[in-house]
């Protein structure tokens, strides 16, 4: 009989997979890259735009936003097989509400409004102080949901709220969504079905297998809910975040995604040289503007879903082969991840805000951005984070334990 969801857990422990704190960490700063560079590449949509714009910036942010955010849901869902193994079901979601809610409220109402402001001095659609803008933050942002179509369904609307945090929020929900599959055990069919599903991930490609459902519901969504975060990338992720926890379900799963990635980063160069010559041939354009259920644009979500699932397993393959070790650094940088997330983009917005003004090569622009917000970022969580217990709360960090800091 499953356990009941009130009761202890008490499955066998495992040894801690440290190859998932440096992939956890090594994601988070693909992510910083990302936000620097979107200042300065071709899609308008960013929240502070450069005069000028930078092909290569393009290419990066391309890239990388095909698989940067499905790697913190596969880490999440493998961080949910290690979390329930020692916490009830019920401590498991107060520990979600503590670590997500609680910094994506704070987020949404503290930082949210100042982003904005900054984006619309950078767009010219603001001009005064920020004290005159904040009385119109909250009705600018109730008019953008209502006359934006995505944000009327599905959890989209998280994005026109809280900007970047909206991952806070997504994660939220599946956790909660999955918690009464994840928190039974895996006795009867369960069982033998991730035994079968174990059982051919370590045949030649048979990870493709586990990665199948990413490519169907890409297939099968994106034409109808192509926007960024609606349905279909919703679903996308939630998959992803199941096959987190399963990876750590069996260890025939992280035996064939070291032994398989080389294999799949191949693959992932493969996908992304394809989705280059999509846009030489100016085929990738047409189908980004008009998404539609015709042969070529779904050839287009399948050649997307195999480029994300390469990289992941690729990635976490190569992370857990060269790097399941820990030292003080990763345990240092580890515990900062969340509350550096929350905390990147307003110092890199408010930096750059500046920075773009000046009449100097987008290098130049890109170094100053990239390297003084790093470090700003890193010295407002070690003087004022780390050591704050009402500050370690509202990032959605663990309290603090006694001697536990230098």
């Amino acid at each position: 009989m499953a356990p009941s969801s009130s009761s202890a857990r008490t499955e066998k422990p495992v040894a801690r997979l440290y190859a998932i704190d440096w992939l956890r960490v090594s994601v988070m700063g693909v992510v910083y890259l990302f936000h620097v560079l979107r200042i300065f590449d071709t899609d308008p949509s960013s929240a502070i735009k450069n005069a000028q714009t930078s092909v290569l910036a393009s290419v990066y942010t391309f890239f990388a936003n095909q698989w940067q955010m499905a790697a913190f849901f596969l880490l999440a869902g493998a961080s949910t097989r290690f979390s329930l193994r020692s916490r009830t079901a019920r401590h498991y979601l107060g520990e979600r509400v503590n670590r997500l809610l609680v910094p994506l409220v704070f987020g949404s109402v503290v930082l949210v409004p100042w982003y904005a402001y900054l984006s619309a001095l950078n767009r010219g659609s603001f001009r005064g102080s920020w004290l005159a803008y904040l009385p119109l933050h909250f009705p600018r942002i109730w008019l953008i949901i209502k006359t934006t179509p995505e944000y009327h369904h599905g959890m989209a609307v998280l994005f026109a709220v809280s900007w970047h945090l909206w991952f806070l929020g997504y994660l939220f929900v599946f956790s909660a969504a999955a918690l009464p599959l994840l928190s039974r055990g895996l006795e009867g069919p369960r069982s033998l079905l991730v035994q079968r599903l174990a059982a051919f991930s370590v045949r030649p490609w048979g990870l493709a297998l586990l990665g199948a459902p990413i490519v169907v519901i890409r297939m099968a969504l994106n034409a109808r809910f192509p926007a960024y975060l609606d349905w279909s990338d919703a679903l996308a992720w939630f998959a992803v975040f199941l096959f987190g926890w399963l990876l750590l379900a069996d260890p025939r799963f992280l035996s064939a995604v070291q032994a398989q990635a080389g294999a799949w980063l191949v693959a992932g160069c493969a996908g992304f040289a394809s989705l280059l010559a999509t846009h030489l041939g100016g085929y990738l354009q047409r189908w980004l503007d008009q998404p539609a259920y015709t042969w070529d644009y779904l050839l287009f979500q399948f050649l997307c879903g195999v480029h994300t699932w390469a990289w992941l397993i690729g990635i976490t393959g190569m992370t857990l082969r060269r790097l399941n070790f820990t030292n003080p650094w990763l345990d240092y940088a580890g515990e900062a991840v969340l509350p550096f997330y929350i905390i990147h983009y307003v110092v890199i917005l408010t930096i750059a805000s500046f920075v773009v003004q000046c009449r100097v090569a987008i290098f130049w622009k890109f170094l100053v951005i990239g390297s003084t917000s790093f470090v700003v970022t890193s010295a407002i969580y070690e003087l004022m984070v780390r050591r704050n217990p009402l500050l370690r709360t509202l990032l959605g960090m663990k309290p603090v334990r006694p001697k536990s800091l230098p």
